[in-house]
Parts: structure tokens; sequence; C-alpha cells
């Protein structure tokens, strides 16, 4: 990152496009904050600039990260607590905060200020549904990587720079809802196996898959892969099957001349009526409607 300074922070005003897009990045910024250096640094607009003494309350989402040095976080649910280089605190709108680096060590921050309903609905996940403030992410070289992504965006402005920015925010937060899922080793290993799973469906559609059998080699019992299977891609087994194949239907109707008859076959269906009738239930057509709408489309 070009570092003007040790420090750096840019607020943007609202605008249409990025309230439509539905998240709008607030603010962001950096604070290198040496041994005995006042803090916070600089200046900030009125309702974000704050004194250890008062506090503040932000009106939108922030995700601060520390990657070195330590400090204290205090809010009225948490009370006050020590953040450590490799921790991430989440300010949520409307609670009173207040934070500062310990004054002999200091510590390096970055951070990023959001709104918008689509930030409001990711962070409602069910992986961050407590509200938790506080998060050991370690040296999470992705979400440092975003940010400083950000900071750089806001300081050369090149062309959409607010939607690129935007989108940088959503991958924080998704980086840190798939480390807040998978932080356990067992966890990691579930999803791991489940993947394993996804990709054999995937490579065999067209064969009988015996889901038992699948477990089995994912070393997980049948009840605990069908659920772990269904947390992680929001289907059940034998629904994703159905998924793929229709998904694989949809690609030969549409780009092959085979027959109804022989797609059927050529996915494992059981018969051409099951398949007609499991298309058209779940796409609303049959086999047939589609292929003549998508061809029809075409000669238009």
């Amino acid at each position: 990152m070009n570092l003007y300074s040790n420090a750096w922070s840019y607020y943007l005003p609202k605008s249409p496009e990025t309230m439509a897009w539905g998240l709008h990045v607030v603010d962001a910024g950096y604070s290198l904050i040496g041994p005995n250096s006042p803090y916070p640094p600089g200046q900030h607009p009125q309702g974000h600039m704050f004194t250890w003494e008062q506090g503040r309350t932000l009106e939108s989402y922030t995700l601060v990260y520390i990657t070195q040095g330590q400090g204290v976080l205090e809010t009225k649910r948490t009370g006050l607590i020590t953040i450590q280089a490799g921790q991430l605190f989440i300010l949520y709108p409307g609670e009173w905060h207040r934070y500062q680096p310990d004054i002999e060590i200091g510590w390096d921050e970055y951070w990023v200020e959001f709104s918008g309903e689509q930030a409001h609905k990711m962070m409602e996940h069910p992986a961050l549904a407590n509200k938790k403030v506080l998060h050991s992410i370690g040296a999470n070289e992705t979400i440092l990587k975003r940010l400083i992504e950000i900071n750089e965006a806001t300081q050369t402005q090149a062309l959409g720079f607010e939607l690129i920015i935007a989108t940088y925010a959503a991958q924080i937060i998704a980086h840190l809802i798939a480390h807040l899922q998978y932080a356990s080793p067992e966890m990691r290993l579930a999803e791991k196996a489940i993947r394993g799973a996804c990709l054999h469906i995937l490579q065999h559609a067209n064969q009988d898959i015996h889901f038992a059998d699948l477990a089995q080699k994912s070393g997980l019992s049948y009840s605990v892969f069908r659920h772990r299977f269904k947390s992680i891609t929001g289907l059940a087994p034998n629904q994703y099957l159905i998924q793929v194949r229709l998904n694989k239907a949809r690609e030969l109707l549409k780009n092959s001349t085979r027959s109804i008859q022989k797609i059927s076959d050529q996915l494992g269906f059981s018969s051409v009526y099951y398949f007609s009738r499991l298309f058209k239930k779940k796409l609303g057509e049959s086999p047939l409607q589609y292929r003549q709408r998508i061809r029809a489309n075409h000669r238009c």
C-alpha cells in the first residue's frame, strides 16, 4: 500500500448507485500508532471523532482489525476488554463504544464502516447472529489485503471505485463468516469432506449414487453427513443430485439435438415420465416446452 502517512481516512457521501448496490462504504482508513503517540490521530467528521472520555455511537457497522500491538475496547455489552494483534472487533449501529491502543505499545488498525440493505442481511448471517464483538482471526492475509485495497482505492479514486470498495467490504464480511463457521479443525474436516462429496456428485451425476457409501468414504455417519451436507449446500444430498441433473438437462436441451428420452437415460433418471414430471415441478415447464421456448428465443 502506498502509505501517504501513518494514518489515512476517507469518508464517502451516499450515492444512488451505491445505495442501489445494497452496500455502501461510509468510511475506511488505517492508523499506525507508535508508542506514546496521540490517539485518535488526525481529524474526522463530527459523529466519527471521539475521545476516550466520551466515546461515541455510530449509525453503521464498522469492522476494525488490529494487526500489531495491543489496546483496549469498551462497549456497554462487553465492558472493558483487552485487544491483541490478530483480533477484529465489530462495532454495531447504535452501540456506544470507545477504544484505544496501549500508550506504551501502540497498535496498527485498519477499518471499514458500511451500511445498506445488503450489508444488513450479511451481518444477520447465523455465524454472526450472537452479535459477538471480538473475534480472533490471527494473521488473516485475505482480510488485511481487502482492507488495504479499500484504502488504496480511496487514495487513487479510479473510475467506479465506490462499487469496487463495496465489493471488497462484502468479501471481508464473507471471509469473516467463513472463518467463524470453520474455525475448529473438526468443522474444517467436515467442510472438506462435504465439498469432496459435492465434487463426486458433479462428476458422477448420471450414475446411481449411494449416499450411505459416500458418507462412509467421507468418514462420517450418514445422519451427520446428511445434516452437514444440508447446512453447507442448503440442500439434502438427494435434492443436490436432482438439481445437478436438472442443470445438466437444461444444457442438453438447449445445446444438443438429443431426444428427451435419451437425455433422461443419459442423466440416470428412472424413466422419461419421471424426468419430465420432475423437470416441470422444479422449473415450471416441461422439457419440451423449455426446448421450444429456448429455440424460439434464439430465432428472434
